[in-house]
């Protein structure tokens, strides 16, 4: 079984979603984590997951969109909260210094009530960082507590970073990046933390894995990150397909 923890089928790229569905279910890949980053595609993703029951849904508000984060898209999150028992965890929320198309403090202000939603509701955390891992670290410590989970998808830091991410009892993600000849961090990042802080995603339809790099990518791919993370730590697939499921359920609480 293998579990997609990161996925964005709910974009318009997936207008045949019937067959990248069955195509997945074919790869053995039993749940899909669908992300909404903005008040239209959650609302997409819950639609999906009401009718789909491989789909759950993850929401919050993408740090590119965090200048326009007010108190009614707060109040959004927290009553949308409330529609449905496939939401599952809050994000991606984050910090992205990379691109900067938000203001550095309005991410942070919105990266912040985020935290403090997802220990309201007792939810993990789907955390995007891209070249701020180390505020993106630090904030997490400073909201620290017994009821703040979650894990840093699509994970692109240094393995000092990740093991201060693992020390907070977050999730590593990995994504077809580490199928990507440059990707030398990441394969390190793989081989220097332990198994049961990883997890697997496609990210899709971004970040297609080698030999699909360039293409649309789709849950089905999974296996193919599953692979490559089965090489590098030259144990089986399978046992890489129940360790980061196990990591999956556990955090995410799925059946």
């Amino acid at each position: 079984m293998l579990i997609d923890t990161h996925a964005h089928v709910n974009m318009p790229e997936f207008f045949d979603l019937a067959d990248v569905l069955a195509r997945a279910k074919e790869k053995n890949v039993k749940y899909i984590i669908d992300v909404g980053f903005d008040p239209e595609s959650i609302e997409r993703s819950l639609q999906l997951s009401a009718k789909a029951e491989e789909i759950y849904s993850v929401i919050g508000i993408h740090p590119h969109d965090a200048k326009l984060f007010n108190a009614d898209l707060l109040a959004y999150l927290r009553k949308t909260l409330g529609k449905s028992k496939k939401i599952v965890g809050i994000g991606e929320t984050g910090l992205d210094y990379f691109k900067s198309y938000s203001p550095k403090d309005k991410q942070i202000e919105a990266y912040q009530a985020q935290i403090k939603l997802a220990k309201e509701f007792k939810l993990p955390l789907a955390i995007h960082s891209r070249a701020s891992e180390d505020d993106a670290i630090k904030i997490l410590r400073q909201e620290a507590s017994d009821e703040l989970s979650g894990v840093f998808h699509c994970y692109a830091g240094d393995v000092e970073q990740a093991q201060k991410v693992i020390d907070l009892g977050f999730y590593i993600s990995v994504t077809g990046i580490v199928t990507f000849p440059k990707a030398k961090n990441i394969v390190e990042v793989v081989k220097s933390i332990p198994l049961d802080r990883i997890m697997l995603e496609t990210d899709c339809p971004y970040l297609a894995p080698i030999p699909y790099r360039g293409k649309r990518n789709e849950p089905a791919n999974i296996s193919i990150i599953a692979d490559k993370i089965s090489e590098i730590l030259g144990i089986s697939t399978e046992e890489v397909a129940l360790k980061t499921s196990e990591n999956a359920r556990r955090l995410f609480k799925l059946p």
